[in-house]
């Protein structure tokens, strides 16, 4: 039984010997990995600002119509164009910097007045009566899209509230909803004529509920059209079997009216046309052609 136990213990530790040799191997593979990693990154890091150093600075671009004030301006190359434009490095600048470029010489006190001012700066400089004439004029255009449509009218819904919430800080129930209502009716009316007809039967309570009822509509309305052009094309009853229209009254009639029964159809002919062709020995004289 000591045999058989100083055996087994030889076993397990060579065993453990040998996992701690194969651990030692990895762990040294995994710190040269690591090692290399690092300088790839130095590397990676000084080529970045070797090359932004060696951007080179070149003059401002001038204007075709603007004469430059002095005499010695020299035209600047394509190639040193390209190379003053600096290089994207994959990351954004954050938009805080622009935020604060945009405020930085003024006082602002709120989040509200804040919004104002970049508004005021980059937006599209219309007055709310602007954005009205735009919402009572809106229509649906040919071959547009519903949704298309309700998104525009949506657009120019929120620039109007916009507009009311600058010149109060914010918007109180009944404006909003005669906004709101004012938006539905300009939108209704700038459907097309049978969607308009389907939507003001049907009624409509609120901006939602005439964005739902349009889309409601047209959709019935495509079906319609869908069916009856599918009657059309597979109706065989218009034409025989040899490929010609049948007889009706219709035919009938028009027949009539090429014979000449319609007065309207008669046309005026000149006199001179009414005269038999001369023969060919005619000489416009009344005397006997010689022979």
């Amino acid at each position: 039984m000591a045999v058989a136990r100083d055996s087994l213990n030889e076993d397990t530790i060579m065993l453990l010997s040998e996992k701690l040799k194969a651990w030692d191997e990895n762990f040294r593979v995994l710190t040269d990995i690591n090692a290399s990693l690092s300088s790839v990154e130095e590397d990676l890091r000084a080529s970045r600002e070797s090359r932004d150093t060696e951007i080179p600075t070149s003059t401002p671009l001038i204007p075709r119509g603007i004469r430059p004030i002095n005499d010695n301006f020299q035209p600047i190359k394509l190639k040193d164009a390209i190379q003053s434009v600096p290089v994207f490095d994959d990351h954004r600048p954050p938009v805080f910097q622009f935020l604060i470029l945009a405020v930085e010489d003024g006082v602002v006190l709120t989040l509200n007045d804040f919004g104002n001012r970049l508004k005021n700066m980059f937006g599209p400089g219309k007055t709310i009566n602007e954005y009205r004439g735009e919402l009572a004029t809106v229509f649906q255009r040919l071959g547009e899209e519903i949704l298309d449509y309700i998104d525009r009218v949506k657009n120019l819904r929120l620039a109007i509230m916009d507009e009311e919430r600058c010149g109060f800080d914010t918007v109180s129930a009944d404006v909003q909803d005669t906004i709101d209502w004012d938006t539905a009716e300009a939108f209704v009316k700038g459907l097309p004529n049978e969607v308009f007809m389907r939507v003001k039967l049907a009624g409509y309570q609120s901006l939602d509920d005439a964005f739902c009822q349009a889309v409601r509509a047209t959709r019935e309305l495509k079906e319609v059209n869908n069916r009856s052009r599918c009657q059309r094309l597979g109706n065989p009853n218009n034409y025989n079997w040899n490929g010609s229209r049948p007889n009706n009254d219709n035919n009938c009639n028009n027949n009539r009216n090429i014979n000449g029964n319609n007065r309207q159809d008669r046309r005026f002919v000149p006199p001179t046309q009414n005269r038999p062709t001369p023969p060919n020995n005619y000489n416009g004289n009344k005397t006997r052609p010689i022979r």
